[in-house]
């Protein structure tokens, strides 16, 4: 994967890594690695939308509400948590370092999460939600 605002230059590229290596032209990108590429005059827009879309289909949260924030404010979590255990495989898909700061605190619960656990992270897919669109 390659880019450049010269045409000529991508050429040029194109057929000196062609004469060294055996590649293919798939052209313009749009997906790559879950995150999605847009790119027009203004410039290159990247997200996660379908990334988020496919995560809050497999949790059963595509109707869910967005909220604005990825945990309750003056949440307090332990150990023990609500003390009903939950699937910790599940519990780990939700833990994704874009939201570094929430996913730090609900890490410490890998473990052995509770109910009270998987909430609040389900609570950050509805963040995730509310902020799909987003991107850089």
């Amino acid at each position: 994967m390659f880019t450049s605002s010269s045409e000529r230059l991508v050429r040029e590229f194109k057929v000196s890594m062609q004469s060294k290596f055996e590649m293919s032209d798939l052209g313009q990108i749009k997906y790559f690695l879950g995150v999605e590429v847009s790119q027009g005059d203004q410039g290159v827009f990247i997200c996660q939308r379908k990334y988020t879309n496919e995560l809050l289909d497999k949790f059963g949260m595509l109707d869910s509400n967005p909220v604005r924030n990825p945990i309750v404010p003056g949440t307090k979590l332990s150990i023990e948590g609500d003390g009903v255990l939950v699937d910790e495989t599940q519990y780990k898909q939700l833990m994704r370092p874009d939201i570094m700061f929430v996913v730090c605190i609900l890490s410490r619960y890998m473990a052995k999460p509770t109910r009270l656990h998987m909430m609040s992270a389900k609570r950050v897919l509805r963040y995730i939600k509310g902020t799909a669109e987003f991107g850089m």
